[in-house]
Formats: C-alpha cells, sequence, structure tokens
C-alpha cells in the first residue's frame, strides 16, 4: 500500500490484512507489516493506492500472534455533557442515539454521553460554533477555548 500516515508521510509498506476494526468513528485494517516487522492498524482512508501482489500469508498463523497489548482496548470514557440551540440539534442526532439527547424547556437541547475524550470530540464540539455550550466536564471547555484561541492567533485576530 501507499499510505499517507498522520504525520502527513507517504510511504510504501507490505502489508498483510488480518481484520477490518471500526475504531473512533473511520475503519481500519489491522495488519502484520512487513517493512516493521510487527502489527499495525492503517486507516482506510489514509490508503492512497492498493496493489495487490501474488505472495502469500497464513491469516490464522498471524492472527493468533497478535500480542496482547495490540488488541483493540477500549478507551477510557469521559461523561460529556453538551447544550445545543436547535438550529444544530440535527447534529446531535447525527451522531448520537436519540436516548442520549433531551429537549429542553427552552427549545434547546442536551446530549449527555460517555464518550472517549479525543480529537474527534474536540473538532465536532468545534464544528458546532457559537451553537453549543459545553456543561461538563471542565477540562473539555479548557481545551475547547485553547483550541479556539490558537485558531484565533492563526488567523492573526489576537
Amino acid at each position: 500500500i501507499e499510505y499517507l500516515s498522520s504525520y502527513g508521510e507517504k510511504t510504501d509498506r507490505t502489508i498483510y490484512p488480518l481484520r477490518l476494526l471500526y475504531k473512533s468513528r473511520a475503519w481500519y485494517v489491522e495488519s502484520f507489516c512487513a517493512e516493521k516487522n510487527d502489527y499495525r492498524l492503517f486507516r482506510l482512508n489514509r490508503m492512497l493506492s492498493v496493489t495487490q501482489t501474488v505472495k502469500t500469508f497464513k491469516r490464522a498463523d498471524l492472527l493468533g500472534k497478535i500480542p496482547d497489548d495490540k488488541k483493540a482496548a477500549p478507551p477510557p470514557l469521559t461523561n460529556i455533557k453538551l447544550k445545543c440551540s436547535a438550529k444544530t440539534a440535527y447534529r446531535l442526532y447525527d451522531e448520537f442515539p436519540q436516548e442520549l439527547i433531551a429537549k429542553n424547556s427552552d427549545g434547546s437541547y442536551t446530549m449527555n454521553a460517555a464518550l472517549p475524550f479525543d480529537s474527534w470530540v474536540c473538532g465536532f464540539i468545534l464544528s458546532l460554533g457559537t451553537e453549543v455550550e459545553i456543561l461538563e466536564p471542565e477540562n473539555l471547555k479548557t481545551e475547547i477555548a485553547q483550541l479556539a484561541e490558537e485558531i484565533m492567533k492563526k488567523h492573526g485576530k489576537v
């Protein structure tokens, strides 16, 4: 495969695909990587090209040797509570089960979910702009405020 890493580097890898995984809202192929001589996850949408080779491998043998530290462990979860305007409530329903979302008497919506505190969550919240208020946790409020400040600095507004 020709692969674009999360650091923006293109590499050519020979991989032995073992299984598909859905993790953090993206599809990955768990593989044995010949170049690294180790197991790796490759995000499907970062595969720039795929070329089938004539090489073969015994999938069952490689699957049985995945080290415990490489097996998918669930990420730690944080209780996140957001309040959205009615204007952007559909975005909550696009991403979360309806039982996590409540309509408030003022027409706004509150979402309460246990989620990984990761870049996806921060990006999602930032994408809601001024139509969202973070109710919990405090450290998420701080993180989003810092990211917003960095965006402002990048655009010469601070």
